[in-house]
């Protein structure tokens, strides 16, 4: 079988993505997706030698940058 999408085959959401697919589901390059978690703004974990980012973790950023932005305004 020959799937095109990377999601779980039972169609239930990850809660774990790799860096690339986190970078993806922000609209953002892979480079800044690195610098965002070394610089700890997005959390991250290792599983053995595997970084992966939580989804949660992604909401938490675009919910912490629109609540900066917001009071910024």
């Amino acid at each position: 079988m020959n799937r095109t999408d990377t999601g779980p085959a039972n169609g239930a959401t990850r809660l774990l993505l790799d860096v690339p697919a986190a970078a993806r589901q922000l609209s953002i390059s892979r480079t800044t997706m690195y610098a965002l978690l070394k610089s700890g703004e997005i959390e991250s974990v290792k599983i053995g030698t595997l970084r992966r980012v939580p989804l949660a973790a992604l909401a938490a950023y675009t919910a912490r940058k629109a609540s900066e932005q917001r009071a910024a305004a």
